[in-house]
């Protein structure tokens, strides 16, 4: 029977008032122990009542259990006010799973001599395992509906003289991984970040107190940030979608956490290392619904890749006849300007070579801001980036820019020019040249009489 309205209940109520402190706080104790295996943030206020005018006091009249949002006798997550089985007046209750997976099935014992306990199939057969006493000797009783699936329904039954309070909740899921992945223990294996296939980051559910956990394998030093994405339709219009995540080291510290605020995506960021592995705890603080989310996990550091390349027309773009020999290109040194960024290469300051093809690179960088500059040998001029530009890229690292490609340095190598006077004046020779490219075309008259005995172009 409920302990909600009638008299006769609120005799009891009295007859229970007039018991000694002791008592009650014999009582009080006796309740904890059903709490005591959850975490205080996984104490559920979703609640059903136990209703006598059902007539639920046998297996064909028994009371349908729902949560929330849910149709009747489904069941995700739920806890009911203390019920109470009397002789002649047992309780039977039907249920089945919100979604795949395994169902788990606790009373705690609150106040009288004591009572049985039995948990039954969709045929109304007993299940195997699911028979105990519900006394003060025997306080919690929990099995696990062995089903797992949203097919097949379940009964339990109370009977006897007893005082308790029922919870019925989804551990875990199956499509978490195919398993129960609430703890370390039994954590889904992502892999390696950076080679962690899509499909293993998506469709996942989760209902409060279930916990899923995944490990993962970092190839990077460096932040790495991991977010849980809701879609828009995630749980109950009622009530507030919300995760929270929690990042812990190989020994299970917590090393980082996400701010838990109620909103579709939740993120946690942490700084990782090479070759360590790391757990993500993923749990709901949303009550009494089912959370659907992906996993979005990518590390926070970038990379600056570009090319040198001899500009000989002086164009700014890397056309297809330049870089001839290869030899030019390779070995130029491209550094990263740091504080206090003088615009010149200091010791310790991120420095690259090129290669023969004139490629570079830097990778490993946090987010943040960096000033791509090059040595500039004495015998070239740069034309890329120019003047305009101070010389140097001003690029940003962040989450949604992480790889830059085409940072670019052109350079077109300095002309020189001899000229060798004629000792015999107005000799058709009166000049001699020799230099290098690209110096443009010259003419030399030494008399002003406009003859140009000698000409030429470098």
């Amino acid at each position: 029977m409920s302990w909600l309205g009638s008299a006769a209940q609120k005799v009891r109520r009295t007859d229970r008032s007039t018991k000694s402190r002791k008592a009650r706080r014999v009582r009080n104790d006796r309740r904890a122990i059903f709490f005591e295996a959850l975490e205080p943030r996984h104490l559920l206020s979703v609640t059903f009542v136990d209703d006598e005018t059902l007539g639920n006091d046998s297996l064909a009249t028994a009371q349908g259990v729902v949560s929330p949002g849910l149709t009747a006798g489904v069941v995700d997550m739920v806890t009911s006010p203390n019920g109470s089985a009397v002789s002649g007046d047992d309780d039977f209750y039907s249920f089945q799973a919100a979604v795949s997976g395994e169902l788990s099935v606790s009373l705690a014992y609150v106040s009288g001599v004591g009572g049985a306990v039995q948990l039954y199939d969709a045929s109304d057969s007993p299940v195997a395992g699911g028979a105990a006493n519900l006394d003060p000797g025997n306080p919690l009783v929990t099995f696990t509906a062995p089903l797992t699936n949203t097919t097949g329904a379940f009964k339990l039954g109370v009977t006897g003289d007893v005082e308790y309070q029922l919870r019925i909740w989804n551990p875990d899921r199956e499509d978490d991984g195919g398993g129960n992945n609430n703890s370390r223990a039994a954590a889904t294996n992502l892999g390696t970040l950076g080679s962690i296939p899509a499909a293993n980051l998506q469709n996942y559910t989760i209902t409060r107190p279930d916990r899923d956990y995944f490990s993962l394998t970092s190839n990077v030093t460096g932040p790495v940030e991991v977010r849980a994405v809701m879609p828009a339709t995630t749980g109950l219009a009622s009530q507030p979608t919300n995760l929270g995540i929690r990042i812990r080291d190989a020994a299970g510290a917590i090393i980082a956490s996400s701010n838990g605020t109620q909103t579709d995506v939740d993120t946690a960021t942490f700084n990782a290392n090479n070759g360590d592995t790391y757990y993500v705890e993923v749990y709901s603080g949303s009550v009494g619904q089912v959370n659907q989310y992906d996993l979005e996990i990518q590390a926070l550091t970038g990379e600056i890749h570009g090319y040198k390349f001899i500009d000989r027309n002086g164009n700014e773009f890397f056309d297809a006849e330049e870089n001839a020999p290869a030899e030019a290109v390779q070995n130029w040194q491209i550094y990263l300007d740091s504080a206090p960024r003088n615009q010149q290469y200091d010791a310790g300051e991120p420095l690259a070579l090129t290669a023969a093809d004139g490629s570079y690179g830097f990778s490993n960088l946090t987010p943040g801001t960096y000033y791509v500059r090059e040595v500039l040998p004495a015998t070239y001029s740069q034309t890329l980036p120019g003047a305009a530009d101070n010389y140097e890229y001003a690029v940003s690292i962040n989450r949604d820019n992480l790889y830059l490609d085409h940072i670019d340095f052109g350079n077109m190598p300095l002309g020189s020019l001899t000229v060798v006077k004629d000792s015999l004046p107005d000799d058709p020779a009166d000049f001699s040249f020799s230099g290098t490219s690209p110096i443009g075309s010259f003419q030399l008259d030494d008399d002003t009489d406009g003859t140009l005995p000698n000409s030429q172009t470098f």
